[in-house]
């Protein structure tokens, strides 16, 4: 496997690592405040006479059927913005696990159990994420910032 840093040392690795997580959590910060600062609580304008009966009727229907309703075009691009950014996530873990078994082969134990903690983070963010979504309903500005490459 060919090198693409000569010479490197442990600490160089530890300090390249530090940063790149530094960074990592200084896009999700970041992220964060943009949430809490575009979203609004209640709409501008109260819901009119047909959106309040509309959400009446909506808290009626059934799973399977508000499922149906959900399938949209626009559901369907959510879908595929939101597994691009699984998928970045694991190939991220996934390469951060070759890093750390690289240099660092006698603790494959702790690096198996940091690459499980990292998953289970980022599946719990995910969630995290979903439901703040639900609630204030930005679905079109994380698309966008999902895609903003």
């Amino acid at each position: 496997m060919t090198q693409f840093v000569s010479e490197i040392t442990v600490t160089a690795i530890e300090s390249g690592l530090r940063t790149f997580f530094y960074y990592q959590a200084g896009v999700s910060i970041f992220i964060f405040v943009c949430v809490l600062l575009v979203f609004d609580e209640k709409p501008k304008t109260p819901p009119s006479r047909l959106q309040r009966q509309a959400e009446v009727h909506r808290q009626s229907l059934t799973f399977w059927s508000s499922l149906k309703k959900i399938m949209t075009r626009n559901f369907s691009m959510l879908f595929v913005a939101v597994m691009c950014y699984t998928c970045t996530s694991r190939t991220n873990l996934n390469l951060c696990n070759q890093i750390f078994t690289q240099y660092f082969p006698k603790k494959v134990n702790v690096v198996g159990t940091m690459m499980l903690s990292a998953s289970i983070a980022n599946v719990c963010s995910s969630i995290f994420y979903g439901i703040v979504l639900d609630k204030f309903g930005g679905y079109k500005i994380l698309f966008n910032v999902l895609n903003c490459n």
